[in-house]
């Protein structure tokens, strides 16, 4: 490893968890404020001796609307992924080039996304995100599909990350020389044995291929016992609920 860019790619690292640490401290605020308002009105409704029946049913609704507006849903989801992201924001790196007329596109490529100003780091659901499973190396003329067309690039830069609770321990560059296989060999290894892992790391382009998949369209999988049929169907829905999330809703989904 090169020892400037390991130390350029740690300064990265804590800069970007520094973002996301702000990030939770700021939502858990505003969660806990809303929660001690709605606490301090319910302690009014109740004080009060003239308060009824109806009176309280008054209050769950306009409390209910209230925090449908607030979207707590999203919010608490939003705060299991910053915890998330702060172990390991990211596992991957994409450098595109359009052309010499425009700026370096660098992606850091994670299991879900934060954005400020500009994507601090990429959802691996993302279309530009395909760009890492489909291409083993860097190369002229590569492209993936977004929902204006196809977008054509080159792409200069693959590099895999390695970071365990926050720390970044070692990185690869992926090019002709490297074996990807011993990379995806070691991340499998690692994996903590669940019922369905996660394999958004060491996803495979024929895998990518079910994934991506129109939804519209009936897709047959086949494979034996502990092939993985059951873990791709998974991350497939996950893309699905991702890139269609106005039109497929995850309370509307049935896995049989």
């Amino acid at each position: 490893m090169d020892q400037k860019v390991l130390k350029e790619e740690k300064e990265h690292l804590k800069d970007t968890i520094d973002r996301l640490i702000n990030a939770k401290e700021k939502l858990d605020q505003n969660m806990l404020a809303m929660g001690k308002e709605n606490l301090e009105m319910l302690k009014d409704l109740r004080a009060d001796p003239e308060t009824n029946g109806a009176d309280f049913f008054f209050f769950l609704e306009s409390l209910h609307e209230k925090n449908l507006a607030f979207n707590f849903k999203d919010k608490y989801k939003k705060v299991e992924e910053l915890d998330s992201l702060m172990k390991e924001p990211y596992f991957a790196r994409i450098d595109l080039k359009e052309s010499t007329n425009f700026p370096l596109e660098i992606y850091y490529i994670g299991k879900f996304g934060y954005t400020e100003e500009k994507p601090i780091v990429t959802d691996w659901r993302a279309k530009v995100a395909s760009v890492y499973y489909r291409y083993r190396f860097p190369q002229k003329n590569i492209n993936y599909d977004t929902p204006e067309g196809k977008v054509v690039r080159d792409l200069q830069l693959k590099r895999t990350f390695e970071i365990d609770n926050g720390l970044l321990i070692k990185y690869y560059n992926n090019d002709i020389q490297l074996d990807e296989k011993e990379i995806i060999t070691e991340k499998i290894s690692k994996r903590t044995g669940g019922v369905l892992e996660d394999i958004v790391e060491t996803i495979q382009e024929s895998q990518l291929d079910i994934i991506e998949a129109d939804p519209r369209q009936i897709c047959i999988v086949q494979g034996c016992v502990g092939s993985g049929k059951s873990t791709v169907a998974i991350h497939k829905l996950s893309h699905i609920f991702f890139n269609f999330s106005n039109v497929i809703h995850p309370e509307r989904a049935l896995l049989i």
